[in-house]
């Protein structure tokens, strides 16, 4: 009694996380934008997460920022953002790895504006070239109890903040995510 009381315990949480995932993509929030530090809200978006057992051997590691990085933007949907991003790298190292976490506001150059990055990058198994193009489309997923709605709701939100997301990956190495999201202009 004990073991189908815990299949159908974790049966029910699935199901919930599949509906609240859902939820969220069809119905977005509406964006409470406010100036925050991105490099905090990754920290303790990470220490959060780091207290997950769900994946053991996952070595999640932050470079510090140096200087604040800030942005102007809803702190619950880019928590959402990179939660998403750290949980699917870690989903991507099945036997434990190292996924790196940076933030850091990067310069005007002539071809793009000053803006912050945040980088999530894994040592997983990569993403096949042929997934790279369909990887932020809702419902498309290689995993196999996967939604294919993570990915999807991380670029709407990115793309609301007026920022943009890139993936690159070479099979066999990992991935690498970039976001870059506006800068707050200090007068």
């Amino acid at each position: 009694t004990r073991q189908l009381i815990g299949i159908v315990k974790r049966e029910a949480d699935r199901m919930n996380g599949l509906v609240s995932q859902l939820l969220d993509y069809a119905r977005p929030r509406s964006m409470m934008a406010t100036p925050l530090e991105l490099d905090v809200l990754v920290r303790d978006t990470v220490l959060v997460f780091g207290q997950d057992r769900s994946f053991p051997g996952v070595n999640v590691q932050q470079a510090e920022a140096g200087a604040p990085v800030l942005v102007n933007a809803d702190p619950e949907q880019l928590r959402q953002v990179v939660w998403n991003l750290i949980r699917n790298g870690a989903e991507a190292m099945p036997d434990g790895g190292n996924l790196h976490i940076s933030v850091r506001a990067v310069p005007a150059s002539p071809e793009l504006p000053a803006h912050a990055e945040l980088v999530v990058k894994d040592s997983g198994a990569g993403i096949a070239s042929d997934d790279i193009e369909r990887i932020f489309d809702p419902f498309f997923t290689t995993k196999r109890r996967g939604t294919g709605l993570g990915l999807a709701t991380v670029y709407r939100i990115v793309a609301d903040h007026q920022g943009t997301i890139e993936v690159s990956s070479t099979p066999g190495s990992g991935a690498v995510f970039t976001v870059s999201l506006p800068l707050v202009e200090l007068p």
